[in-house]
This record gives C-alpha cells, structure tokens and sequence, in this order.
C-alpha cells in the first residue's frame, strides 16, 4: 500500500486514521508487553486504532491493503515522562526567562515536532510557562506537528522554594509565575491545584525539596519545599479529583516528603542511597514510580564542561553513575522505572533517547527500558488502557525502525532509525 504521510522534522509521520482499514505486517514485532518479540505478525488497524494481532495471515480479510514492514523491527511508539516544552535554549538567567514569548512559543512547536520525529507518540509535560494546554490543543486540531501531550501546565513551589528566584523582586517573581506558581499554606496549595486542574491540567507536579544535583555526592544538602501537610493537602486533592501528582525529589528529605506526601511519581529522586538504602525499601512498600531522569545530570555535566568548569562536570558525572546505580537497585527491587530525562530544550532537543543508553549503562536490560519507554509508562501515567502497548482496542500508536533497539539500544538516538511513525486516534 501506499502509505499517506507526512514529513515532519525529517521523519515520516502517518495518521493511522487516515490510511483506513489496513493491515500492517511486522518482520519483528515488541508489544511492550513482554521481554519476547515475535516474528511475522498482522496488525490489523482500523479507525485509528488496533483491531487484532495475529501470526501473519492470521487474518481473512483478502482485499486488505498491507503496509509491508517485513524487513522491520515494530513496537509501540514511544512515552517520555518528564518533558518541558517551554521554549527555552540556554542556562543563562536572564536569556532564559526573559526572551521573546512569542520565540519561545515557535521553539516549543519545533521542539514537539522534533519528540515526534524520534518516535515519540505520547509526551508527559511538566511545565511549559503556561503553554502546555495551548500546545496540547493545537496538535490535537491538527493546527501543528506533535506527540499527543498530557499537560502539568507548570509546578507548584513555596516561597523560597526551587521554583522561587531571589535573585529578582518576589512580588515579580510571583505575580508573572516566572519560574513557577509560589504558593504558600495548605488553603492556598489546594487552590492552586484545583486552579490548575480547571484549567486543563492533566497532571500535578510540585517540589519536596531543592538543590543542586551537582554537588558532593559524599556531603549532599538539600532543603525541603512544602511542609508534610501541604503535600497531603495537595496530593488529597488531586487524587480526589482523579489525577495523579509527580514530585520534583532530590535529597533523602525530599524522599520522604514524598513517600509520606502519597505522591505518584517520583521525578529525578536523586540522593545518595549508599547512605539512606532504607529509602529504597519505603519506595518499594508505597509502591510509588521511579522516573530518574539520569539524562538531566549528565547533560548539566556536559554544560559544565563546555564552559571550562572541569571539576564541576565531573562531580555531575560521578553523581550521575552514582544515581544509575540506585535505579538499578530500584528496577531489581521492583520499582516501575518510567523512561523521562527532563528535556527542556536548553541542552538540544531530540535528545530523549538517550535516556535509554544511561539506563542500559547502568544495568538495566534493554527489554526491560523499552517496556519504561512504552507499557509501563502507559501505566504509570494512567493511559495504559489507551496507548503504550501493541493490543486490540487500543491506539495505533507504533513506531516502525529500520534496526533492532534491543540489539543496540543506542540506534533509538538517531532519527535515521526512524523509518515512520504511526500515530493513533
């Protein structure tokens, strides 16, 4: 068959709808549910969406056309956890907050284009200045180019909290929610959830604690952020309001913070577990989700570098390695690990996979990052009956590659691998 597509950031990108009825036959085909691929299978698309996988020939529908990908590897296009679309191309301050908004918008679009273009069928955004919702719409109209976008709209912080920045006037800070949204007292932290929430909010995101992840790694500090009754409050209600709430965690503070806070996710979760394994013993009972983001802390290493400040990269080098060593210990004990890297533009976009070759480093089977990249952050994300998997009913959300990931899980950072993305509905 002829397949009707676009070209998007140098990749092509298809609307499964828009084929029709179809058959898609995979030489090699991950599921996302499993460590096992399959070989020679139908996937029979219709609507926008998975009818049925069976051996190829399975099906009995003669006048089908076929999309031939019989020399291709098949699996679930991919789920990135921790993503910030906001625009931003630099670490310095003031070029940072203060560019152009409407420039910062055009890059967000491109940067959502270029998410698509790796293979990325579904992102979680956790603040985009106030644009996640507007970016959400937009590709969900058609208007642009992108993965489909669940949306934090932007975090909660308190006063002199991560999210705060002393460095300008608070009224300022506060009034244009430069960096976040500073709340302060469990009344006005519910009200700010549900303002969010109102406002289109697909997930809450809020700090347990700040400081710098390149510290250290043996004299680690950090401060907490809200008091343990502001994170219930904050957490009650939006699980009452049937969403989940992801931590900002750093620091055996912000650790517990979240475990007592009943958060659902828990971002970076950086601290120096040769001192605390304990906490790894909690995280496993609440049963709360690891997304570790190991990528953040290489890439400010690499920033570091690039500006002559050796030593200072080495220590973010040394407390990344350190960090891939937990999160093997957490994989092992049980905890789901999300594939997310905190990409937010600053150190390149398209950068997500890469992701995936620290988690491999660190000891991670590939089957296993590949399930954090699709099914499992489907589950975590409470999208699991909608996407994340190859299975009827569910999106026609697939990524289709010319080289084989679990072979070598690095040919995931190129786009050449790429051979289309398929994009449900």
């Amino acid at each position: 068959m002829n397949l009707l597509y676009n070209c998007v950031a140098g990749s092509k990108v298809a609307s499964a709808e828009r084929q029709g009825t179809f058959l898609l036959r995979a030489g090699t085909l991950f599921d996302g549910k499993g460590a096992e691929t399959q070989e020679n299978m139908d996937i029979l698309i219709q609507d926008g969406r998975i009818a049925g996988v069976r051996p190829a020939g399975g099906f009995a529908v003669m006048a089908l056309p076929v999309w031939d990908c019989g020399d291709k590897f098949v699996m679930p296009g991919l789920i990135e956890a921790h993503v910030h679309l906001s625009g931003m191309y630099t670490q310095e301050p003031y070029r940072r907050y203060f560019e152009n908004s409407d420039v910062r918008l055009i890059r967000a679009l491109r940067h959502a284009e270029e998410l698509l273009a790796h293979g990325y069928t579904t992102v979680r955004e956790m603040g985009a200045k106030g644009r996640g919702v507007g970016i959400r719409e937009g590709i969900a109209k058609g208007l642009c180019h992108g993965p489909r976008i669940l949306t934090a709209i932007e975090f909660l912080s308190p006063t002199g909290g991560h999210g705060d920045w002393p460095i300008l006037p608070y009224s300022f800070v506060k009034e244009t929610s430069m960096r976040s949204i500073l709340v302060d007292g469990e009344d006005a932290c519910v009200h700010a959830v549900r303002l969010l929430l109102r406002e289109g909010a697909d997930v809450v995101k809020i700090v347990t604690a700040t400081g710098s992840m390149g510290q250290p790694y043996d004299r680690m500090r950090f401060r907490p952020c809200f008091s343990q009754r502001e994170i219930l409050a904050m957490s009650g209600e939006a699980h009452q309001q049937n969403r989940r709430i992801a931590a900002h965690v750093v620091g055996e503070v912000g650790v517990q913070n979240a475990l007592e806070g009943n958060i659902d996710t828990l971002e970076h979760c950086f601290f120096n577990y040769e001192q605390h394994p304990e906490l790894l013993e909690r995280i496993a009972e609440k049963g709360a989700a690891l997304v570790p983001t190991i990528s953040i802390i290489k890439w400010f290493g690499e920033y570091e570098e690039q500006n002559g400040n050796r030593s200072a990269a080495e220590r973010f080098y040394h407390n990344a390695r350190k960090h891939g060593a937990f999160v093997k210990a957490a994989y092992e004990a049980g905890v789901p690990v999300v594939c997310g890297t905190d990409e937010n533009g600053m150190h390149g976009a398209g950068r997500c996979p890469e992701e995936y070759v620290s988690l491999v480093e660190a000891g991670l089977p590939p089957w296993a990052v590949l399930q954090g990249a699709t099914s499992r952050a489907a589950a975590v994300l409470d999208i699991g009956d909608d996407t994340g998997t190859i299975a009827e009913g569910l999106r026609a959300d697939i990524l289709v590659l010319n080289r084989n990931p679990l072979e070598d899980i690095s040919v995931l950072c190129d786009k050449k691998t790429v051979s289309c993305v398929l994009q449900g509905s």
